[in-house]
């Protein structure tokens, strides 16, 4: 009698092999378990080596919301000071996610370690271990829906309906926790993003951009395996399938899209891969062949090999200077005395978010950047950010915006009144800018910087620093 792990063979698939004829019901989630549970706890223990050690690797800069809507909102909670976006003081942010983060910061305050590396890989150990239990579930979940019988979709919403009720409210209890008032974020999020079209203002794109590029993308290597799984005739079960094309499709609906909002569809397209994988396996046996010779050992290093020059890649060189240049103002800012010394402080000539900030420098410095709030009723058609304003002509918001004492020099333009500036042609103010003591601007920028700054006593420091420029005044001068 075969055990229940053995491949039975009964009708023939597409390409005219046999194939395992699948149960007739889905295992529960505890025999699952009951039965793999070794092979559960090896491939945890294994992606959490490998997440780990990536998260030791990484050098650069994906999106600034990892850093803008997370960690600098539980530096800010656990430490009294950090910088909170328009969406936090509107009301569109939930506090779940960042109060992960808030009690890694706390246990590193209780311990004393909140000043040391610690700072920066403690929240990356915790993303790393999270990020490993979904590995595990991806396993789950290709286990559970290919080999077996299609899922009822009563099944499906009885899950899901349970899992949004609970989360929805200790989310809301969280934010009450947070706002110190009852607040519903998806509502405030689809009235500012759906009924008032705010996020239109950081882009928008055609409604097939999902379909044609953004699933594309974040697939890459494993987009034609993943076409194969879920395409072929009679496929075990495509309830995955209508619920990745459900989500794209609502996605697709609102006009503003990035290629991270879909990132919780790969889960289930991998599942689809790994079918793939199963049948290229079986569809040439070939025993007596090297593993790496037969079609599935090509298809895997060809796999390996291409991610792993895409992982160096995007992990050590794409946008890597945001990065260093903030490790480098840690280091920084920790040998000033702002006991003694009030001139001491960090300006961001560049758009908005550009870099981590207080959660990287964990100093209670003076910092500010060019900012980039959406319109928030008023004529969108007419409205300029801050950052549009600044890099229309950069000269004269220096000349509007910003003290003329450069430095030791004193330039042309007249010293502005001390206060808020009215911003020409807008219906909102910036306060005046004085020039601090570190300056970081990209290198495109750099050489209407040294315009301004010839002849100061500003000099260039840092050395490379992978796209960024960053000078320093001579205090002293």
């Amino acid at each position: 009698m075969p055990s229940k792990d053995s491949i039975l063979l009964s009708s023939t698939d597409d390409i005219g092999y046999s194939r395992p004829t699948p149960p007739t019901t889905h295992p529960s989630p505890d025999s699952i378990f009951s039965t793999h549970t070794r092979t559960l706890a090896l491939l945890f223990i294994s992606s959490l080596t490998l997440r780990v050690l990536n998260s030791l690797f990484v050098r650069t800069y994906y999106d600034p919301d990892e850093f803008w809507q997370s960690l600098e909102v539980a530096h800010r909670f656990v430490f009294g000071y950090g910088y909170l976006t328009w969406e936090w003081k509107e009301k569109l942010r939930g506090f779940s996610y960042p109060l992960v983060f808030a009690n890694v910061y706390k246990a590193l305050e209780v311990f004393g370690l909140y000043d040391t590396e610690s700072l920066i890989l403690g929240p990356r150990m915790v993303q790393a271990a999270s990020a490993s239990f979904g590995d595990v579930f991806t396993y789950l979940l290709a286990y559970r829906f290919f080999g077996m019988d299609a899922a009822k979709w009563a099944q499906i919403l009885v899950d899901v309906s349970l899992v949004m009720l609970f989360s929805l409210a200790l989310s809301t209890l969280i934010d009450y926790t947070f706002y110190n008032q009852w607040t519903f974020v998806p509502y405030t999020f689809l009235r500012y993003n759906i009924q008032q079209n705010v996020s239109i203002f950081y882009g928008s794109h055609p409604w097939h951009w999902y379909i044609t590029q953004g699933l594309p993308v974040i697939s890459l290597t494993h987009l034609a395996l993943i076409i194969y799984g879920a395409t072929r005739p009679n496929p075990p079960d495509r309830t995955l399938l209508k619920l990745v094309g459900w989500t794209v499709f609502v996605y697709s609906l609102i006009s503003h899209k990035e290629f991270r909002f879909i990132m919780p569809v790969l889960p289930p397209l991998f599942a689809y891969a790994g079918e793939s994988l199963r049948r290229i396996n079986l569809s040439q046996p070939s025993p007596n062949r090297s593993w790496w010779k037969r079609p599935i050992g090509r298809v895997m290093i060809g796999i390996v090999v291409l991610n792993a020059i895409m992982a160096y890649y995007f992990s050590r060189i794409h946008q890597r200077g945001a990065v260093e240049v903030m490790h480098w103002l840690r280091k920084e800012v920790k040998t000033w005395d702002l006991e003694t010394r009030r001139d001491h402080g960090i300006l961001f000539l560049m758009p908005c978010h550009s870099t981590p900030y207080y959660a990287y420098v964990h100093r209670e410095v003076d910092m500010r950047f060019i900012t980039c709030e959406p319109p928030l009723n008023v004529d969108k058609s007419k409205y300029r950010d801050e950052t549009g304003v600044f890099y229309d002509d950069p000269m004269a918001f220096f000349a509007t915006f910003f003290s003329n004492r450069v430095g030791n020099k004193t330039m042309e333009w007249v010293e502005p009144k001390d206060g808020m500036i009215p911003v020409a042609g807008q219906n909102y103010t910036l306060a005046r800018y004085n020039w601090p003591s570190h300056i970081v601007s990209f290198e495109a920028f750099a050489d209407v910087l040294h315009g301004v700054l010839k002849g100061s006593n500003y000099r260039e420091v840092g050395g490379d620093l992978w796209g960024y420029e960053l000078v320093q005044a001579n205090l002293g001068c």
